[in-house]
């Protein structure tokens, strides 16, 4: 199995080389002593990476930021994995930057190809696997809708995606046999579909009435790493109803697709994609993300947005206070930020600062920034 560690990893390319691959959402396997490998003041995401891998894993590391880069080196040097890849990803969109990252993504494919059992990455399947994944992305998409309905709680949407994270790594729930060294072929993209599609109908199974949510205050959420369901957890015990989430657990998964047109070059049209995609702050798209932060508490009616960052987390240090005074500044806005350990957001101090914090938007008349 492919493991990475940022969604800017496409798994597109373990998928044609017959690979199942995952997010590392949730970390499983044997621990190690953290603080003789990573500073005690270092991303703790980063730290929870420090484990002993399976022997047939493939862990893929972007170098999304440096505690990743740090991640990387001290995984290789101490062995915790018998194959570790880096992957550079550009923080620009211009076709520079995706002709570059086209150039990382096809060494990638021929790292996977020596590992994977289907080898050398063909077009063709790369192109099926991005037709899977696109469907994927869909399914999550449609699910998400349901959150600006009413009718679907934001803590449910990321269990789902967290479910069809789980359910990419395990074969043997895409209701097919896969001979893996003949690539992702037509059968294995249609089971996968279907797969995934059943997952998110699963959760949308669980539906509340709007009724139900009447008096809860809706906020967006963003930041730079969510990737548990702690914080929307202690959001939604604090009396506050998140409708939108921008992170790399959510909207940056689904919210892109890949043009598989034949007559384009794959690899491109890959990197083009997932360069353009909803940015997180580690990218440099100046105005842009703050527009698209109040463009998106228009669309869902959010009062106000809570911004989480793990602790010691340097990009969203100097992201948040651009974010909180362009939505403060040109949509009136308010902001929160919370800060947590990784897996550990639903905390009673977080508890207290988002109760305080629906307080206030409660309280407020029109927007007059905060």
């Amino acid at each position: 199995m492919l493991l990475t560690s940022c969604s800017y990893i496409p798994l597109e390319l373990p998928l044609a080389a017959g690979l199942p691959a995952k997010r590392l959402f949730v970390l499983d396997g044997a621990e190690v002593d953290a603080d003789g490998l990573l500073p005690r003041d270092f991303c703790p995401y980063a730290r929870a990476l420090m484990r002993e891998y399976d022997p047939g894993d493939v862990l893929a590391i972007a170098g999304s930021c440096d505690a990743m880069r740090r991640a990387y080196d001290a995984i290789r040097y101490w062995g915790l994995a018998a194959d570790v890849f880096y992957l550079d990803v550009p923080r620009t969109a211009d076709e520079a930057a995706v002709d570059y990252f086209a150039g990382e993504l096809r060494q990638m494919a021929r790292h996977i190809g020596v590992v994977g059992p289907a080898g050398q990455v063909e077009e063709q399947s790369l192109r099926l696997a991005c037709e899977a994944m696109n469907k994927a992305r869909a399914a999550m998409a449609e699910a998400a809708k349901s959150l600006e309905e009413g009718t679907l709680r934001a803590s449910r949407l990321l269990q789902a995606i967290m479910d069809v994270n789980e359910l990419m790594g395990d074969v043997a729930r895409w209701g097919m046999t896969w001979d893996r060294e003949e690539g992702f072929g037509r059968e294995v993209c249609d089971a996968l579909t279907r797969a995934v599609r059943a997952e998110i109908e699963k959760a949308l199974s669980v539906s509340v009435q709007p009724p139900a949510l009447a008096g809860r205050v809706r906020v967006g959420v963003s930041g730079t790493c969510l990737l548990d369901l702690s914080v929307v957890e202690c959001l939604e015990e604090a009396g506050l109803e998140p409708v939108f989430i921008d992170s790399c657990m959510c909207q940056r998964v689904y919210d892109f697709s890949v043009d598989v047109n034949p007559s384009y070059d794959i690899y491109m049209e890959l990197a083009r994609s997932y360069l353009s995609k909803p940015g997180c702050p580690r990218m440099f798209t100046g105005d842009e993300r703050i527009a698209r932060l109040g463009a998106l508490a228009a669309m869902y009616g959010a009062k106000g947005l809570v911004y989480f960052a793990p602790k010691f987390c340097d990009l969203g240090y100097y992201d948040f206070p651009d974010v909180k005074r362009g939505l403060r500044e040109s949509f009136g806005l308010p902001s929160l930020l919370l800060e947590g350990e990784y897996g550990a957001g639903r905390t009673g101090q977080v508890l207290t600062r988002a109760v305080a914090f629906r307080e206030m938007l409660e309280g407020r008349g029109e927007p007059s920034g905060a």
